[in-house]
């Protein structure tokens, strides 16, 4: 990581940019791996977070109602942001 002491002003975007990268580019990377979980499952699954995570997983478990709740959530929060808002 590099670090910046009193940056000038005019330099402050350039440093804060994030680094953009084409969807082509990043396709590339995702769907070979989104064409070995389809064909191994958890199996591929497990590997790849050894993989790239660094984790060893035994065993993938998804709760019904973890995951019910999870969905709700993401629900309120999409209709707060992006509901139409109603004139007061």
């Amino acid at each position: 990581m590099k670090i910046f002491i009193h940056p000038a002003r005019k330099e402050w975007g350039k440093l804060l940019a994030r680094p953009v990268q084409k969807t082509k580019d990043i396709e590339k990377v995702v769907k070979p791996i989104f064409k070995k979980v389809k064909r191994q499952g958890d199996k591929a699954l497990i590997k790849l977070a050894l993989e790239y995570d660094h984790v060893a997983i035994e065993e993938l478990l998804v709760r019904l109602r973890s995951s019910q709740r999870h969905r709700d959530r993401c629900r309120r929060r999409y209709r707060r942001r992006f509901a139409p808002q109603r004139p007061i």
